[in-house]
């Protein structure tokens, strides 16, 4: 199972690896071996994965060229679409070499489909945290609400991109981030997802031990906690920058940021990550997190300048 997840992530054909993923998903190796999917994976000249009519399996989920909107769960899809709160959607969505030398890892989406997921952000992890938040009230256990204590890197690595209310914590993060960051680095979407996965932890549920387990530079103001703002602002790392954010909305638009926010990590995109053989599932390595913990180690396009100029010398800039 290690050999075939390092395939399908690091696969040259996206759409080929994306359609195979999809399959394991659903089907694992009931129907094609080891062997036909590193096959598959590593000779570009092999055939393509056969539909799902082939497999007799009708249920089995295919990758669409375009994304789809976010499935409703347990409520009408159109009092959601009606009553949403609009996150800003005027957001770069290609940080090309906000990490350099990193191949890039793309879902299968395309930007129109990002935007839109982009501009009912801030809604869904409203409802996503109120959902959540009342099936902890009606005695679901914390296992089931927030599933493993850290982010979920193997679907980061597959490129899913179908969150759901129904999923635990960790898989709706990292789905939303493949949702909304299509583009990105795979090191930029692990740092993403991390940041989001223990944001919703605390939102949810916030207890001492989540807010501990959170490095203090991600910790909101009393102001921020009690007074509506767009989620989106949560995601920005420097707590200088929020504030800028949450005072002047309208003047520093939140997308503006999010799509030009990156990490500073200078080795392989494999140094990330390694597969934990007792557990059965892609872990971050400990370097990567600590880098991740470290608020010197992200970095903004030297584009905000141009829109937030009295930034400079305030956060790390990235080197053009």
């Amino acid at each position: 199972m290690k050999s075939v997840v390092s395939l399908l992530a690091m696969a040259p054909d996206r759409a080929q690896a994306a359609t195979w993923a999809s399959e394991l998903e659903k089907n694992g190796f009931a129907h094609h071996s080891v062997d036909e999917v590193r096959k598959s994976l590593q000779d570009p000249s092999a055939p393509p994965l056969p539909n799902e009519d082939s497999f007799g399996t009708p249920g089995s989920e295919q990758f669409p060229a375009h994304v789809h909107a976010l499935n409703a769960s347990s409520y009408d899809s159109s009092s959601r679409e009606a009553s949403q709160e609009q996150s800003q959607t005027t957001m770069n969505f290609l940080p090309s070499g906000v990490v350099d030398g990193i191949t890039r890892m793309d879902p299968p989406l395309d930007i129109e489909g990002a935007s839109s997921a982009l501009s009912k952000f801030s809604f869904d992890c409203t409802y996503f945290r109120r959902s959540k938040r009342d099936l902890l009230a009606n005695g679901w256990s914390e296992s089931q609400i927030f599933g493993r204590a850290e982010l979920d890197v193997d679907t980061i690595l597959l490129g899913f991109v179908d969150p759901q209310d129904s999923q635990t914590v960790p898989i709706w993060c990292s789905r939303t981030v493949n949702k909304i960051l299509p583009a990105a680095p795979l090191p930029v979407r692990l740092a993403s997802s991390w940041i989001l996965t223990k944001m919703m932890r605390y939102l949810i549920w916030p207890t001492v031990e989540n807010m501990n387990a959170n490095p203090d530079w991600m910790m909101p103001t009393m102001k921020e906690e009690v007074t509506p703002h767009d989620i989106l602002i949560d995601l920005v790392p420097w707590p200088q920058v929020r504030q800028l954010l949450y005072q002047r909305p309208r003047q520093y638009p939140v997308g503006h940021f999010v799509g030009l926010i990156g990490i500073t990590w200078p080795f392989a995109d494999d140094a990330c990550h390694y597969w934990d053989i007792e557990a059965g599932y892609t872990r971050l390595t400990p370097l990567f997190e600590s880098t991740l913990a470290d608020l010197n180690s992200w970095t903004i396009d030297p584009k905000i300048l141009e829109l937030a100029p009295q930034l400079e010398g305030l956060i790390p800039i990235r080197p053009v």
